[in-house]
């Protein structure tokens, strides 16, 4: 009977050690698995922070152009003025020259 005891525990024990195996095996293979998912999950944010930083970059060069295009739309702007202005003044004198043309000069009074 000592010996039929000593045989199950035997048994058993092996049957343990045989499932403990199996199951560090098995948990190896999981966390295998979870690191290589932790790993593509860490490339995917790796390139969705490089998307991200290539989007800020290109944003930053459009409102660098948007200011470009602002500051020359002012320098047209302001030139637009100055030639609407002189336009004003060439008017103001061709009218002040037509003026004079059709008044009587004070030498043709004076005659």
């Amino acid at each position: 009977e000592v010996q039929e005891l000593k045989s199950e525990i035997q048994s058993s024990s092996q049957k343990a050690a045989q499932q403990l195996t199996e199951a560090r095996a098995a948990f190896e293979e999981e966390l295998g698995a979870r690191a290589a998912e932790c790993e593509a999950l860490r490339l995917s944010v790796s390139e969705l922070e490089q998307g991200l930083e290539l989007a800020n970059l290109r944003n930053g060069a459009v409102i660098i152009e948007l200011r470009r295009a602002e500051n020359q739309l002012a320098i047209t702007n302001a030139k637009e003025a100055e030639a609407a202005e002189r336009a004003r003044r060439a008017e103001h004198a061709l009218h002040e020259m037509r003026v004079c043309e059709t008044s009587p000069s004070d030498a043709d009074e004076e005659l």
